[in-house]
């Protein structure tokens, strides 16, 4: 044993600052060693499985191998000035030292930084893909394309804060009363809060969904409970990235519980509308899909926000309407308890037309429209003999609420064909002036 330990420690090179032994040499041959191994395995199995599995063109894979291959070049020089003690100072001041290792490493980060961001935007595009097939709903495609952007995002911050550590130019740049705001810390709080963010959509996207799938929950409460989970990690990420960077919450609050007093009182009616907001996440008389009717604006339910909700309008126009509307107005929510709602169409004809006759031509007019429902079945209300005409009322029930316009008119060109078709005539007001002539007396 003492043997091997002169022979690891024998010394082979003597310079005027440094000194090489024998256990230095068999360090960097274990080195190549394992980089000759690593590199084998990653040009031979894992980057051909993930061209195949992504269908990466021949362009991306010389890109992704070269970047591959120089990350690899950065990590033995790294590993062999390690091994071989090489790691000379090249910049030397009273506040930083930057040595031979901190530039490869620096650029290391970066090449790493781009070749993960390559891969993600690679898994993006595919998943994209395979999401435009599978739905159509263009506000899921967004949230997974914003994921992916905050995917990248923390790459580029972690490498960033990577590298202020690395040449340790980590130095305050604000200092108020003893306490120093570094820029670590910055980097810090920003990433805590985007990961806040991937952590969120992580939960409520990847681990709760198949919970829902399964039990069948409808979308409103899917929603709802996204969304105070998601406040939830949004404010335990932000007191958690207070004490992160050792700012006393406690003084924060103090001082401000007397300006949100005054602040309380010039926002009332944004307070309201917040906790509206909540009240409607728990309640759920209205949700997301849901067809309202709100101050003579009919439209579909988009999103319920903390302040506001989103009602997307049969014109494709998006109204944005405060949560206390929503809660203390008189809404008419069509979708709540039914998925089907009826609608009337009023019809007039001459008095001369039988009765029964006008009641079989409207109900076959609308058992043959296959956007009406048939159960229940669709009846006719013969309303009063008019002073001009007979009047009628077709009711039916459909799915429709939204364009249901669309299929009235379907139904009223319907019915003028089958009424020309019968020789029914729809009368219109008659109104009979009588001139009487008066003679003037002389």
């Amino acid at each position: 044993m003492d043997l091997f330990k002169e022979i690891f420690k024998k010394q082979i090179y003597k310079g005027d600052n440094y000194q090489l032994f024998f256990e230095d040499i068999l360090l960097f041959l274990a080195v190549i060693v394992c980089f000759v191994f690593l590199l084998r395995l990653l040009f031979k199995k894992l980057l051909p499985g993930f061209f195949k599995i992504y269908e990466v063109s021949k362009p991306g894979r010389i890109k992704i191998r070269t970047n591959a291959l120089i990350i690899f070049l950065l990590c033995f020089c790294v590993a062999a000035l390690w091994s071989l003690k090489l790691n000379a100072e090249l910049y030397s001041t009273e506040y930083f030292t930057i040595k031979i290792s901190n530039v490869l490493q620096a650029i290391l980060i970066i090449k790493l930084a781009q070749i993960l961001d390559n891969i993600i935007t690679r898994i993006k595009n595919k998943n994209q893909e395979l999401l435009y097939k599978n739905t159509t709903d263009q506000l899921t495609q967004e949230k997974e394309t914003n994921q992916v952007h905050t995917i990248q995002w923390l790459v580029y911050l972690i490498v960033a804060l990577m590298i202020v550590n690395f040449f340790e130019v980590d130095k305050p740049i604000l200092s108020i009363k003893g306490y120093y705001l570094k820029i670590s810390s910055i980097l810090i709080v920003i990433i805590v809060l985007f990961g806040a963010r991937l952590f969120a959509w992580f939960l409520t996207q990847i681990l709760l969904q198949p919970y829902y799938n399964k039990n069948r929950i409808d979308q409103g409460a899917q929603y709802s409970v996204n969304q105070l989970l998601s406040y939830v990690i949004y404010v335990v990420s932000f007191f958690l990235a207070m004490n992160i960077i050792e700012v006393k919450m406690n003084l924060i609050l103090g001082g401000a519980a007397a300006l949100l007093v005054g602040v309380g009182l010039g926002l009332q009616q944004t307070f309201n509308d917040f906790f509206s907001g909540i009240i409607l996440l728990f309640e759920r008389s209205i949700d997301i899909g849901d067809i309202v009717n709100v101050n003579g604006v009919i439209g579909t339910v988009k999103r319920i926000g903390i302040r506001t909700s989103k009602i997307e309008t049969r014109d494709n126009i998006t109204v944005i309407v405060p949560n206390s509307k929503l809660v203390t107005d008189n809404v008419i929510n069509w979708s709540h308890t039914n998925n089907y709602a009826r609608f009337e169409i009023k019809i007039q004809a001459s008095f001369t037309v039988d009765p029964q006759l006008i009641r079989q031509i409207l109900i076959a007019v609308a058992g043959a429209n296959n956007r009406v429902e048939q159960n229940p079945a669709p009846f006719v209300r013969f309303i009063e003999f008019g002073q001009y005409a007979l009047e009628f009322h077709l009711l039916f029930w459909s799915k429709e609420l939204i364009n249901i316009e669309d299929v009235k008119s379907d139904l009223r060109f319907e019915i003028n064909r089958m009424f020309k078709e019968h020789g029914i005539e729809i009368p219109y007001p008659i109104q009979s002036l009588y001139l009487k002539n008066h003679q003037s007396s002389e």
